[in-house]
């Protein structure tokens, strides 16, 4: 593009609809805010500036896109203190842009429109002005177009002020609009709150611009599902849906077998080996990465997680921040939590949780355990029942358990401990100094029979 670009991205909105919790641009689609999938499209285009303007909940947008979007230098803040409408809204960040660049507004509800429609609309440079619609069977809560019998733009007209006849129009407006920055100040300016909202309306621009001679162009979205906005629960959920089966429908393009592709949850990205299987409510978030063969059974839920090739991930398990070797079973019903390492050929079984810890290859954790900021060596087994008592109430303190350990069930080991290798641990001890390699530990009472010993009788009332 020969001349600069500048993005105006309209970030204010209450989300009454949506309960109001929160600002609209934080409401998550797809494990992350709306915002941050417009971002993530407008970025593509190579903006000289992105002018974000938001009101209610403004700090915390600007907190999450400066933490998530480190890399971008060219973003700019305005507030709009008073939400009086979306032409007002974009008058709050016009005067901070050249005059000559060329303008692009959008909003953080549209998260559909790639970089390819932006594009388009973008060539549409002949205009004075031009904007984005789509023919919806259900044109409920849009604007609609007005045209001429030749077919020309005449205005756009909100839903709320239509006449029952304009309400029967499919072609509506999206709300994205482009102009030269000089061309939009001078427009907005003539913008007035006559309207039964008595908001300044960005789209009464289009009708100004006719009046005034000015050319108006529109780009006609072929792919009318990308015009779906969000301002309603269910309009949230039907796209939450909608980005769902897009993002299922690309990873069976590249090979995985989905056992239900209506209950596969993607809220990350993904990177998979050849032959991976997803059993039902399986859920993946953050950065992912399976190796071949790996099979994620029914209900389990993983986060930024390296899973290497032929390892099942057996039902109702939970692994966060974690990197597990190859031909490993976990689960069912295990929880890994961040920091932690497994080996090859390593067990983790049903209701064990494992966190800070490493554990080599051919180690076993299989049942009922606490394993907590330890290092393990290879070929290690944890009888079921095993806590490391990390905590002292102050710091954290670490384990080290040696290859070949053998560790008896419901042992409690007092950290800071070393455990030698090829060590015995007997059942039922608790651990408090360091253990000597290839000897029995165990730390234990004897057991006492007394004899003649008699349970309390309940009296007879």
């Amino acid at each position: 593009m020969s001349m600069s670009l500048s993005v105006i991205l309209l970030a204010a909105g209450k989300a009454r609809r949506m309960s109001g919790a929160k600002t609209k641009a934080l409401y998550e689609l797809g494990g992350e805010p709306l915002i941050f999938h417009v971002v993530r499209e407008l970025q593509k285009l190579q903006v000289a500036q992105i002018h974000i303007v938001v009101g209610f909940g403004g700090e915390q947008v600007q907190a999450a896109i400066l933490d998530r979007f480190t890399e971008l230098d060219n973003i700019h803040w305005h507030r709009q203190a008073e939400q009086l409408g979306t032409a007002h809204a974009v008058s709050q960040a016009l005067p901070a842009i050249n005059p000559d660049d060329r303008v692009i507004v959008s909003y953080t509800d549209m998260p559909f429109i790639n970089e390819a429609n932006y594009r388009v609309l973008l060539d549409l440079q002949q205009y004075d002005l031009a904007f984005m619609s789509a023919a919806l069977k259900d044109p409920s809560g849009y604007g609609r177009v007005l045209r001429s019998d030749a077919g020309s733009i005449l205005r756009i007209i909100e839903e709320a002020d239509a006449a029952v006849g304009e309400r029967k129009i499919e072609e509506v407006n999206i709300g994205i609009m482009t102009a030269q920055a000089q061309t939009l100040t001078k427009l907005i300016k003539k913008v007035k709150n006559e309207n039964k909202q008595q908001e300044y309306y960005l789209t009464d621009c289009i009708q100004i611009a006719v009046d005034e001679g000015l050319s108006v162009g529109v780009f006609a979205l072929e792919e009318t599902w990308r015009a779906a906005g969000i301002n309603t629960p269910r309009q949230y959920t039907e796209a939450e849906r909608l980005l769902q089966r897009m993002r299922v429908s690309k990873l069976i393009e590249k090979g995985a077998l989905v056992q239900d592709a209506n209950r596969l949850d993607v809220r990350g990205e993904v990177r998979l080996g050849r032959g991976v299987v997803f059993g039902v409510g399986v859920v993946l978030e953050g950065e992912i990465e399976l190796g071949d063969n790996v099979k994620m059974e029914d209900y389990t839920v993983i986060k930024d997680v390296f899973i290497a090739a032929d390892t099942v991930v057996r039902s109702f398990s939970h692994i966060e921040g974690a990197r597990i070797g190859k031909r490993c079973i976990v689960g069912p019903y295990a929880r890994i939590r961040p920091d932690t390492r497994i080996g090859d050929d390593s067990r983790v079984g049903n209701f064990v949780e494992i966190k800070r810890t490493t554990a080599a290859n051919h180690t076993k954790i299989n049942h009922l355990s606490y394993i907590g900021d330890s290092d393990i060596g290879s070929k290690v087994n944890i009888g079921a029942g095993t806590i490391t008592c990390n905590y002292d109430g102050v710091d954290k303190h670490r384990t080290v358990i040696g290859d070949g350990v053998f560790v008896g069930s419901d042992t409690q080991i007092i950290a800071p401990v070393t455990i030698g290798s090829n060590a015995t641990i007997g059942a039922g001890s608790t651990i408090t100094h360091d253990v000597p390699a290839d000897e029995l530990t165990l730390s234990r009472s004897k057991q006492t029979v007394v004899k003649g010993w008699k349970r309390p009788t309940k009296k007879p009332k």
